[in-house]
Formats: structure tokens, C-alpha cells, sequence
């Protein structure tokens, strides 16, 4: 497989995960989360619609699928290390706000900076 053609198998894999996970969004939202007794529109169609992508999904080929868990590995990784490093900088900011002010208030930078 050259190179255009995994990119394109990326691509897809992507989007057709992105398609699969707005379907089960819907059902979530409406069905559970609103209480939705709108089942046609809010849980038949969207259900119908996540069996259809899922088998277009489950057809595509190998190193589709391999290519797009190893970039879905990629972005988890990077998510993670995005909240440890905001959790970091959170306690950074407590810290530095505490010093400054002598009392202890979860703040943003911002007010941290106009108190300081």
C-alpha cells in the first residue's frame, strides 16, 4: 500500500470512529440524559445508523485499523500527559498564590497576576 492510500485509510478510520461515537452521543444525550421518548428520532435512527458505519468501519482493512489504533494510542497519551501537566500547573498556581497572599483560594493566573 503506498503511502496516499494509508493516509486515506487513516482518514477513514478516523472518520468513521468520529461518525460511531456521534451516534452513541445522540443516544446518550437524548435517551438517558433528557429522557427523550422520541425513540425513532433519538434511538432508532441513530442505532441504525451506528450498525451501518460500524460494518463500513469493521470492513476496512488491516492496517486501517492498525494505523488508526496506534494514532488513537497517540492522542491518549498526549490527553493524559495534557491533564497531569494542567494538574501540575493548578497546584503551581495555588502555590504561588499562597505565597503572595497569604491565604489559600483556587484562582486563575489572572487574578493571581491583578492580586500579586
Amino acid at each position: 500500500m503506498d503511502q496516499l492510500a494509508a493516509l486515506a485509510s487513516l482518514v477513514n478510520f478516523g472518520a468513521l470512529t468520529a461518525f460511531l461515537l456521534l451516534h452513541v452521543s445522540v443516544i446518550n444525550y437524548f435517551i438517558i440524559k433528557q429522557k427523550s421518548t422520541r425513540y425513532v428520532q433519538h434511538l432508532t435512527l441513530p442505532l441504525i445508523g451506528f450498525i451501518i458505519i460500524g460494518y463500513v468501519w469493521y470492513s476496512l482493512d488491516a492496517l486501517s485499523k492498525e494505523l488508526g489504533f496506534i494514532w488513537l494510542g497517540v492522542g491518549v497519551i498526549y490527553f493524559i500527559f495534557l491533564k497531569l501537566s494542567k494538574k501540575i500547573t493548578d497546584y503551581k498556581r495555588i502555590e504561588l498564590f499562597c505565597r503572595f497572599a497569604h491565604k489559600c483560594e483556587l484562582r486563575t493566573e489572572k487574578n493571581i497576576n491583578r492580586n500579586v
